[in-house]
């Protein structure tokens, strides 16, 4: 009876309101979503405790690549088997200089001729030039796609909103769909995710709804890091070989395939067991929020010892910090660190999902 009188109450107000917004409203009082005019969050959220949120990604670029050849030419330069790369799945990949030093990682899938990946604004134009360098040879053209817009949706809720608009949604076995040319990704981890590529005229529509709570790109980012995917920006990128980076976990390196960039000493490493270091995630608080350039220490008996590289930090929205960070393979739970910055913060080692 109550859920009737509310129904009929909303019904009664519609003469009153922008039907789209009014359906909006609506719909998301029935998700259990609630509405406000406020339209990003600060901070992020653990994936535990993740409602239903839409992520409007800023910080994301969306890269096209086509051409007679481009199938054979993305096979020497990313790391990953491009031949296996079908149209209802995507790979993950890196993009290595010849040094083998990472240049970018992302998922690439096909759409239609042309090969998408979706890149870091602050790394895209290196690393576009990169592979640009040899592309003049083999035909192929490499741009930013504008018409394309990106969305995440995240959340408990998630598969149950998608569920609505969607007949069939991307899963473990079919990681890529396409509904009237709007592309769907399926991201497993932490929870499950999807990353949705829509057609600019679409997105300028849901931005205009004033109503919908969205999310900023750390919430996407936070969700990176919880299940040990690298975050690549400009002050770490040509830094670090792949293994380093975790990216076997994600089958992101092939070393079956011909040569690549930086094809010999990715090898090299892997055959000689030169892996030393893994991505680890730090948890706990300070009273300076660190960035990339901060300097990480961990203490050894009584003293302090400057260690690792940090990737990324977020902060969430109980004051939480995380930090993904490059350590030693042979870190251990039992490991305080700290920032230089505040002597009195500390952090420990967090697993990964």
């Amino acid at each position: 009876m109550l859920i009737k009188k509310i129904i009929i109450n909303k019904l009664n107000i519609i003469l009153y309101l922008d039907w789209q917004k009014f359906l909006l409203e609506f719909l998301y009082f029935l998700f259990g979503i609630i509405v406000s005019k406020n339209l990003s969050y600060h901070f992020s959220l653990p994936s535990y405790r993740l409602p239903l949120k839409i992520i409007f990604f800023e910080k994301l670029k969306l890269i096209n690549i086509q051409g007679n050849n481009v199938k054979k030419y993305l096979q020497s330069q990313f790391t990953a088997n491009i031949f296996l790369l079908k149209e209802n799945n995507y790979l993950i990949t890196a993009h290595c200089n010849v040094y083998g030093k990472v240049l970018g990682i992302f998922p690439i899938f096909l759409y239609k001729d042309s090969y998408f990946y979706t890149i870091y604004n602050d790394i895209s134009e290196i690393q576009m030039n990169e592979l640009k360098k040899y592309a003049i040879f083999s035909n192929i053209k490499i741009c930013e796609n504008d018409q394309k817009k990106l969305l995440g949706v995240v959340g408990k809720e998630a598969k149950f909103f998608l569920k609505q608009y969607f007949p069939e949604l991307p899963n473990k076995n079919k990681k890529k769909i396409v509904f009237k040319k709007n592309i769907l990704l399926w991201f497993e981890k932490p929870i499950e995710r999807y990353l949705i590529i829509i057609d600019q005229l679409i997105f300028n529509k849901i931005k205009k709804i004033n109503q919908l709570q969205l999310s900023k790109d750390e919430q996407w980012f936070s969700l990176d890091m919880e299940c040990g995917f690298p975050v690549i920006n400009n002050y770490n990128i040509r830094k670090f070989f792949p293994q380093f980076l975790n990216l076997e976990k994600f089958n992101a390196i092939s070393f079956k395939k011909g040569c690549y960039l930086g094809q010999e000493i990715i090898s090299r490493i892997q055959y000689r067991g030169k892996n030393k270091f893994s991505i680890f995630l730090l948890e706990g608080t300070s009273s300076v929020v660190p960035s990339v350039k901060s300097i990480l220490e961990i203490k050894v008996k009584d003293s302090w010892k400057e260690t690792g590289n940090i990737l990324h930090v977020t902060q969430l929205d109980n004051k939480i910090i995380w930090i993904q960070v490059l350590l030693s393979s042979q870190s251990e739970t039992a490991d305080i660190f700290r920032i230089i910055d505040d002597k009195n913060s500390r952090f420990f080692i967090k697993k990964i999902s």
